[in-house]
């Protein structure tokens, strides 16, 4: 007998680069409606997912990697 320890779901998320990175940041989307209301308006969710960059703090030493590792906490929080 096996024991679904949890649910694992995917959702899928865009990063777009613009001409300029890494000196303006990037887009970052999704297009899964997992929340409710839905954050698959079109929004950039950059400012949620790393609320102390945003737009105008962006550093171009910041690496997309810093950004991806937020992305699962960043679900956690909108889905519970």
């Amino acid at each position: 007998m096996t024991k679904q320890v949890g649910k694992v779901e995917k959702y899928k998320f865009e990063i777009l680069l613009k001409e300029k990175f890494p000196f303006k940041p990037p887009v970052l989307t999704t297009s899964c409606p997992f929340s409710n209301p839905s954050l698959a308006d079109g929004r950039d969710l950059l400012q949620n997912i790393l609320p102390h960059v945003g737009n105008d703090s962006w550093r171009p030493s910041m690496n997309l990697s810093e950004l991806i590792k937020q992305i699962p906490t960043f679900v956690h929080d909108v889905v519970t």
